[in-house]
């Protein structure tokens, strides 16, 4: 991963070297972004993603692509930032500290994601987790067919890994997935739009494995804990943010692709296991101060 270097940007001002730890503040931190929807539940984008950066020790800065109105059940209505609002807080963020690296979650459509891709080769060089985002667990489309494109044409050559889940895979490489040998195969064809691996996770169905592909080889990884095995099939709002967020947490902490799959999943697991029934709805939502005490087995 010789992408987390940083961007290049000048951080915010040097910290004396001699300056006590306890004094340095954020100045003293690893900073990650996400650019992701404000779900006002907590429960998924970018509010999620920073929860789950801070479990990791890392400070998590944010760039909202939209604000959506929703309950743990369902998405209510999705209103998109423009994106001269993305670029601007894209430079702003990037011009001030140095990110090392960078989740994306919920893109409307096209224009944000040319503006993405334009800030990020120009101004970014860390780490880049693409969560492809195309529609909610409800089954909202949360981005536009032109949007859809763009992102396999000028984003994905730019990620690091990709982290669809099966039915978002199979859209993104239209095709249907009915076995675990069309897992296999659209994960290579996913790692031919140009991203360097690509994580499709189960979204419980083959016993809960996820697939991963670095374009030369593929497994399937297992289930870590007893979720798969237990007859209790929870739904929880949030996991693929989750995922995507430790993901990009490990290998920002130096982690190889491999081990940081397998111990994303683990967490994620972990946070569906532990996850906060809200009454009166179906999606239960993960409660991140429960999932702090697995953290010291994954870093």
């Amino acid at each position: 991963m010789d992408r987390a270097q940083g961007n290049g940007a000048k951080p915010s001002p040097d910290v004396p070297t001699d300056m006590p730890e306890t004094d340095r503040g954020a100045a003293g931190k690893r900073y990650v972004l996400s650019i992701a929807g404000l779900d006002n539940t907590a429960g998924a984008g970018l509010l999620a993603d920073i929860k789950t950066f801070e479990l990791f020790d890392l400070y998590g800065l944010g760039v909202p692509t939209a604000i959506t109105i929703q309950t743990p059940d369902s998405v209510l209505e999705v209103s998109c930032c423009s994106a001269g609002q993305m670029r601007r807080s894209l430079e702003a963020v990037l011009g001030s500290c140095k990110v090392l690296g960078i989740k994306t979650g919920l893109l409307c459509d096209e224009a944000a994601i040319n503006v993405l891709s334009s800030v990020l080769r120009s101004r970014f060089e860390g780490v880049l987790v693409v969560d492809p985002v195309l529609h909610s667990s409800d089954g909202k489309q949360l981005i536009t067919r032109s949007g859809k494109l763009a992102m396999s044409e000028k984003l994905f050559f730019l990620a690091d890994v990709i982290t669809p889940n099966i039915d978002e895979a199979g859209l993104l490489a239209g095709r249907t997935i009915r076995s675990r040998a069309d897992v296999r195969d659209c994960a290579k064809r996913l790692c031919q739009m140009g991203p360097k691996s690509v994580v499709i996770t189960g979204s419980g169905r083959f016993g809960g494995e996820d697939f991963f592909f670095d374009g030369s080889e593929g497994y399937f990884i297992p289930g870590q804990t007893k979720l798969a095995s237990s007859p209790r099939k929870l739904s929880v709002h949030g996991t693929g943010c989750f995922y995507s967020a430790s993901l990009l947490s490990l290998l920002v902490l130096g982690k190889g692709l491999r081990e940081a799959s397998t111990k994303a999943k683990f967490l994620t697991e972990n946070a569906v296991l532990t996850s906060l029934r809200f009454e009166g709805y179906k999606s239960r939502l993960i409660d991140h101060t429960a999932v702090r005490q697995f953290i010291s087995e994954c870093v």
